[in-house]
């Protein structure tokens, strides 16, 4: 296998064609390659000023550093970061002829490592991938993708991420930013072994980032495997169920919140714990949903909670709490229109 080991300097050649490039010093790229892999080592730095195409993976071991100043990478294999990744150009993981059929993988392994994926600036920016796998070995370090997303951004304007494929969450978390966006098309899937989507923090107590599944009509069922900010990142997925839906593409959007409900305040019996529940108002739906909390959620009497949701001016109650499997849930006809819903457990009112 060729390998070609870069000490340093402004790099021009075409020699970089379909090369394995090591690099162990600080080195800049001034027009777009088509390369193999590349390999970042301790005290190595790729500064990219046009661009590159990976064949296979890009590793940044620790104490190595990417950056990528004006134009995108395309990587048809997968990230590995130990050091540090920084883009404004860009990263597109479809690779170069569209979205890969292969599983791709975003990894941060350890305190040091730095990992930030962001989107080239654009009016409604986005990233788009076939498959995505994220496997984060330092639970508390973040894979973080930064769409650009601001305060103030209407829907249409926040970042969006969207998974056409398969999702798998292997180890650690995945933060897409507070104003951004996480969606699965029609055909989009997950799986779950750890780990999850960060809902996103913001001083402001902006509500942050979230996941949505668009629905096929009839019956189908999706898990939505999220975490919340506070704390220890705290896995509190939920499982949506429609027996019934009549409108192919009907969004569902949650988030989650690991603390107490500030209408709840006059409660003594409460979860500290609730859920932001979207649903499409287009069409019949009819559905159950299941939402996971922990022990020490629990403050008071089980018992004497309802499962409630809060419609912004009014508490609705949908039955008895359940310790069932550590999880609340509600059997209903989900008609909750377009309005953001919140859903918690709290005594009756």
């Amino acid at each position: 296998m060729n390998r070609l080991l870069l000490l340093a300097g402004v790099l021009l050649s075409s020699l970089l064609h379909a090369q394995d490039i090591v690099i162990t010093s600080p080195v800049t790229l001034t027009s777009s390659r088509l390369v193999r892999s590349v390999t970042i080592k301790k005290g190595g730095q790729l500064v990219l000023l046009g661009g590159l195409e990976i064949e296979n993976d890009l590793t940044v071991e620790v104490g190595g550093e990417v950056r990528i100043e004006n134009a995108p990478i395309r990587i048809s294999g997968n990230i590995v970061n130990e050091g540090k990744v920084y883009t404004m150009g860009g990263i597109a993981f479809s690779g170069k002829s569209g979205p890969n059929t292969v599983m791709q993988t975003v990894k941060n392994y350890n305190g040091n490592g730095v990992g930030v994926f962001k989107d080239a600036v654009t009016t409604a920016p986005s990233a788009a991938f076939k498959h995505l796998r994220i496997n984060n070995i330092a639970k508390p370090v973040a894979v973080k993708m930064d769409l650009g997303g601001a305060a103030g951004d209407t829907a249409d304007a926040d970042g969006k991420v969207t998974v056409s494929g398969h999702l798998a969450f292997e180890n650690g978390v995945l933060d897409i930013g507070v104003y951004n966006q996480f969606y699965f098309t029609l055909s989009g899937t997950t799986s779950h072994t750890n780990g999850g989507l960060l809902r996103g923090i913001h001083k402001s107590g902006a509500e942050g980032g979230q996941m949505g599944k668009m629905f096929p009509s009839g019956a189908s069922s999706f898990t939505f495997h999220i975490v919340d900010t506070e704390g220890d990142y705290e896995y509190s997925p939920v499982t949506v169920n429609l027996s019934k839906n009549t409108y192919s593409g009907k969004m569902v959007v949650l988030s989650v919140f690991g603390k107490r409900h500030s209408e709840t305040k006059g409660a003594k019996d409460f979860l500290n714990r609730y859920w932001r529940f979207i649903l499409t108002p287009i069409g019949e739906h009819e559905g159950t949903a299941t939402f996971s909390y922990l022990p020490k959620d629990v403050v008071g009497s089980l018992a004497k909670m309802q499962v409630s949701a809060w419609n912004g001016r009014v508490w609705t109650p949908l039955g008895a709490a359940s310790a069932s499997n550590l999880k609340l849930a509600f059997s209903d006809k989900i008609k909750l229109g377009g309005t953001v819903c919140h859903i918690t457990a709290k005594n009756a009112p």
